[in-house]
């Protein structure tokens, strides 16, 4: 046959080249980002024999089924969404020196193992599930870690077309997820010990009232008070 012209999603191939007598043709073409997603269509048309009779006698063009093999553009980039959880079994907002915190990211599509920075530190991979749209990472808290919110940033990912993945930070997608805050430092305490006795509040007879205030450095829990054994 001569050659055909061959138009595939709205693509017209300008390269269709012959290298067997004109049986088989190879018709090549340059994906543009502004392609629609979805498997490729294609229309092949102006087909004439080597007698010079159209194929399909004035009739539609030709469109042809894949045999054994099926293209699916792909321009979508994957997004990437977060969340952070702690083991701290105290307040699940925090997280101490030792807890492990665990991020649990959710893409969009099925992609590559991502890398999970949080507060400048690398969070170690665990699992994957659901065809590769979850990931599970983890880091053990240490001391000298900033004592700040835990915020991470998913990059270096890869969907299966090999689309790069959009840097994502700062994303926490909705479930069991807190803004979990990194807190290494002890809380540390003062007291003051005054007395009621009304002649000299530097000392407690039998009936006086004796009274401790106590200042943290933070937020704490009710301390447990234990003076002169009482």
């Amino acid at each position: 046959i001569n050659t055909p012209s061959v138009v595939c999603n709205n693509i017209t191939f300008m390269s269709v080249v012959s290298d067997d007598g004109n049986v088989t043709y190879v018709a090549t073409a340059v994906v543009s980002n502004s392609e629609m997603d979805g498997p490729m269509e294609c229309v092949v048309d102006d087909i004439v024999d080597q007698d010079g009779s159209p194929t399909a006698a004035d009739g539609p063009a030709t469109v042809l089924e894949p045999v054994n093999c099926e293209v699916v553009v792909d321009n979508t980039h994957p997004t990437a969404e977060y969340c952070v959880q702690t083991t701290d079994s105290f307040n699940d907002e925090a997280a101490r020196a030792d807890d492990i915190v665990f991020v649990t990211v959710a893409a969009s599509e099925s992609i590559t193992e991502p890398t999970v920075m949080c507060n400048g530190n690398m969070y170690t991979f665990q699992s994957t599930a659901s065809g590769n749209t979850e990931f599970l990472f983890s880091r053990v808290v240490q001391d000298g870690d900033a004592e700040t919110s835990i915020s991470c940033t998913i990059t270096n990912y890869f969907d299966d077309a090999g689309n790069p993945g959009e840097e994502m930070a700062d994303q926490i997608f909705p479930g069991a997820c807190n803004d979990v805050v990194v807190d290494t430092t002890h809380p540390t305490i003062e007291y003051c010990v005054e007395s009621d006795n009304d002649v000299n509040t530097n000392f407690a007879r039998a009936g006086d009232t004796v009274t401790v205030t106590i200042t943290a450095s933070e937020s704490v829990t009710d301390p447990t008070v234990m003076c002169n054994g009482n």
